[in-house]
């Protein structure tokens, strides 16, 4: 198992969120049966969710203690993957990436109807908003997807703090860097150059 966390409703707050969530992930034992892998992983998720309301509850004012998730889950040559919010999962296959989850976005949902924000907006404004997180909502809504595995497929799962200063493109060339840890290294460090916005988390995964 790998995954990526990244928090939300304020730095405190996301630290607790995202910490939780990755301290809860280590204690599920791994099995081979992906299946039943990812079903132990969703309910965690959504103990987690539960946890977190209420104490965002008990801290009042409104206050949101949330954090995205990317969860990779690998046996053999199979892999299922689940995800809420913005943290993505990239394979890096035969020299081309492809971006296997779906941003829970306002933006994508606009797109998903049919519609595109004009310029300068407030729909275009709010559309980096995530309309899904653990913690944000009663119900933890989870996306996921499974595929077989290929000789030489690499992974990449990341924060959005990455895709922010980095384009598809400049993903692409850097997993063609090296080691995987040299990968993960030089693309922390260009999305740092660039401006580094926001926190930056990468994972590469040989397969």
């Amino acid at each position: 198992m790998w995954a990526v966390a990244d928090g939300m409703g304020g730095h405190s707050a996301g630290d607790v969120a995202s910490q939780a969530l990755i301290a809860v992930l280590a204690k599920i034992p791994c099995v081979d049966d992906l299946e039943h892998y990812s079903e132990q992983v969703a309910s965690t998720l959504q103990t987690v969710n539960r946890e977190l309301l209420e104490l965002a509850q008990s801290r009042g004012r409104d206050q949101v203690i949330g954090s995205t998730i990317v969860v990779l889950l690998i046996s053999g040559k199979q892999l299922r993957y689940l995800w809420a919010g913005d943290s993505r999962l990239y394979r890096y296959r035969n020299g081309e990436l492809e971006q296997l989850t779906k941003d829970h976005s306002i933006y994508n949902e606009f797109i998903s109807l049919g519609l595109k924000p004009k310029e300068g907006s407030s729909e275009q404004g709010r559309g980096n908003i995530i309309t899904r997180a653990v913690g944000a909502d009663l119900q933890l809504q989870l996306d996921y997807g499974q595929g077989d595995i290929a000789t030489d497929d690499m992974f990449l799962l990341c924060s959005d703090g990455l895709d922010k200063e980095l384009n598809h493109a400049d993903i692409e060339t850097f997993c063609s860097a090296g080691s995987v840890s040299d990968i993960a290294y030089c693309l922390v460090r260009e999305a740092e150059n660039r401006g580094g916005r926001d926190n930056i988390s990468v994972i590469v995964v040989s397969a």
